[in-house]
């Protein structure tokens, strides 16, 4: 019961924190043992209810807490924001939609909208996107420069998840130039291998990449006509999201 105590105790204070908290200052506000803390913490990150900002080492909590929020449907200022965008860009396509926004050098799904078709693509809502293989993590990566892409992919890595999945730094900076080019961005089969995922950046006031819209087809119907029409549904709304999220980004 103590630990339960004390872990909670410890979300409460990085809630609290918006820039974060280091091992001790928690150890010290809490008065817990720095030993504990590291522990608990260890947990936490584990299981994604924390992140560790690489370059300062302090933790802050993560976007997984509104994923959560979310699928009970409790009612945030973003995903009053958010969720209606995504409802008429559904009723546009027709195709199951998704928000993934950004925190850490992460990037968390944190609202959908199911497809009005029979058949739908599964939903990610709550997990973390491989920035290198989804549509949403290249539209992020997209907006840093190369050198920092560089640095990213190789703290973490290029995994193949199935036999399209972008696996080197030269081929996914190429893809990345794309984007850059483009405005949005796509992945073929390159995490589920009968997915098309087409994504579009939403930027806050500052212009800066701060979250995506996502959309996904059945690989079987993603041709140029199809694609072309989620492609502008998707460009507009997050274009859309970028001037309403301006107000509190």
């Amino acid at each position: 019961m103590l630990a339960v105590t004390r872990t909670m105790q410890l979300l409460e204070a990085l809630v609290g924190a918006p820039d974060g908290m280091g091992v001790m200052e928690l150890a010290t506000a809490l008065d817990i043992h720095k030993a504990d803390v590291s522990r608990i913490l260890s947990t936490l990150e584990e299981a994604g209810y924390v992140l560790r900002n690489l370059d300062t080492g302090r933790y802050s909590v993560s976007f997984k807490f509104v994923a959560m929020a979310l699928r009970y449907k409790d009612h945030t200022q973003l995903e009053d924001i958010v969720h209606p965008v995504l409802v008429e860009l559904v009723q546009e396509i027709g195709e199951s939609v998704q928000f993934a926004i950004e925190q850490n050098r992460q990037l968390i799904y944190v609202d959908k909208v199911e497809g009005i078709k029979p058949l739908r693509v599964a939903s990610m809502l709550g997990q973390m996107a491989p920035l290198h293989a989804t549509a949403a993590g290249k539209v992020w990566l997209a907006s840093l420069p190369d050198e920092k892409v560089a640095a990213l992919m190789q703290e973490r890595g290029m995994r193949a998840i199935t036999e399209h999945t972008i696996t080197t730094l030269d081929g996914l900076l190429r893809e990345l130039a794309v984007v850059r080019q483009q405005g949005y961005a796509v992945s073929r089969e390159e995490v589920n291998r009968t997915v098309f995922g087409l994504a579009a950046p939403v930027r806050d006031r500052r212009g800066q990449v701060r979250a995506a819209v996502v959309a996904t087809i059945p690989m079987y119907e993603a041709t140029e006509e199809r694609i072309e029409v989620v492609k502008s549904g998707v460009l507009r709304a997050a274009s859309k999201l970028s001037e309403r999220l301006a107000l509190i980004w």
